[in-house]
């Protein structure tokens, strides 16, 4: 009798002991995986950061002395409609052109100088793309169970959870550990390899602070997800200086994004040519035909730039950027005349020089091809003219006595 009632015991301890496993060993393996400590067939993240797993609180942004609004204007450049200084005496604006000439792409941004002439902002436009769905890439999420999990939740709240889940919380079912593990997946297809923190800005924003090679300014990269895609932008901001926070608030609260198209590019040169002459000679147009070319990538936006800005005041500036992005991406400067104050590498200092060179001879060919041809006469003809004019002379003057 002893040995059943043992043998009962011992096979009740059995079936406990694996239920224990059970219900434990999900919760071990998310503990594994968290601490990057654990890989199988069914789930493995070959970039693991560990920061991946915790983001910051939410995001409050103070409201700075922002001025005048008049003093701002909106410009649609790419897909994103931005807030940017405007007739503003505190500020001036710069193009940032950087072309990759392995992937034939030009990088846009723009930079913002304040009152003191000193760069305080910059902001880089980055290629939208769509909201990922990583549901295929692991063998746990095509379980039917896990699948059915995460098609469960709404594509607002994913977006949200992706900025301010806790993965490192253990109070969890097991639906909510599926779940983490999906919000994992995500951030490490999301985020970037390497950045400091992360965080939610609001319902359909998040901020990813990068590193910076400089302690004094900070660097964001902005993720907003719109229509099913996600539109990217940085900011990198000087912590030290007052107008660069205002360009930060301006940024993070006003910029949309809207599609572009290349017929936008015709409107904007439209409007740009409507501008008054005092306007087009100075950032005022720049910006409009900035604008122009990122819908397009055609070259007349930034001859007419580099054309317009030549006849202003003021514009060494954005002509140094423009002149050295036009010779590496089109070959050439665009120039019409030498503006002082403008430092050049000698090399482009001369390749502009012998354009301009090249302008005044075309130039000089086209005047003498509209001159009128002088036929040079010989003696004899000259002779023979004068003759003629004497006869005809006389035949006047007899004609004139008759009538007398």
């Amino acid at each position: 009798m002893k040995k059943i009632i043992l043998s009962i015991l011992f096979g009740i301890s059995i079936i406990l002991l694996g239920a224990g496993l059970l219900l434990v060993s999900p919760y071990y393996y998310y503990n594994k995986i968290i601490k990057n400590e654990y890989s199988s067939e069914w789930f493995y993240l070959s970039n693991f950061n560990s920061i991946f797993l915790r983001p910051n609180q939410k995001l409050e942004i103070k409201e700075p002395n922002i001025g005048n609004d008049d003093l701002w204007k909106k410009f649609h450049i790419r897909d994103t409609y931005i807030p940017l200084p405007y007739k503003n005496p505190f500020y001036f604006v710069a193009p940032i052109f950087k072309y990759d000439k392995e992937k034939k792409n030009t990088n846009f941004g723009i930079s913002v100088f304040g009152s003191g002439q000193l760069e305080v902002s910059k902001i880089f436009f980055v290629n939208n793309r769509f909201l990922p769905s990583v549901i295929r890439s692991q063998s746990l999420f095509k379980l039917p169970i896990s699948t059915e999990i995460i098609k469960s939740v709404p594509s607002e709240k994913l977006w949200r959870d992706i900025f301010t889940v806790d993965l490192t919380n253990w109070e969890i079912n097991y639906t909510q550990l599926i779940y983490n593990l999906y919000i994992l997946q995500l951030r490490s297809v999301i985020l970037p390899n390497k950045f400091k923190s992360f965080s939610l800005l609001d319902n359909h924003t998040g901020l990813v602070e990068l590193y910076s090679t400089d302690k004094d300014y900070k660097t964001e990269l902005v993720l907003t997800k719109q229509r099913g895609l996600i539109y990217s932008y940085v900011i990198v901001t000087d912590l030290q200086n007052d107008e660069s926070q205002v360009l930060r608030y301006k940024y993070l609260k006003e910029i949309s994004f809207r599609p572009s198209t290349v017929s936008l590019a015709r409107i904007l040169y439209k409007e740009f040519k409507a501008l008054p002459y005092e306007d087009q000679i100075s950032q005022v147009g720049m910006m409009y035909l900035i604008s122009a070319y990122s819908h397009s990538n055609d070259k007349i936006y930034i001859q007419e730039m580099i054309r317009y800005l030549e006849r202003g005041e003021r514009n060494q500036t954005q002509l140094k950027r423009l002149y050295e992005y036009a010779q590496i991406k089109y070959g050439k400067t665009f120039t019409e005349k030498i503006v002082d104050g403008i430092e050049l590498e000698d090399e482009l200092r001369l390749k502009r020089n012998i354009e301009l060179e090249k302008k005044k001879e075309l130039e000089r060919l086209a005047n003498e091809k509209d001159k009128p041809v002088i036929i040079k006469k010989t003696e004899e003809e000259i002779f023979q003219e004068r003759i003629q004019k004497a006869k005809e002379s006389k035949k006047i003057k007899n004609n004139r006595m008759i009538i007398d």
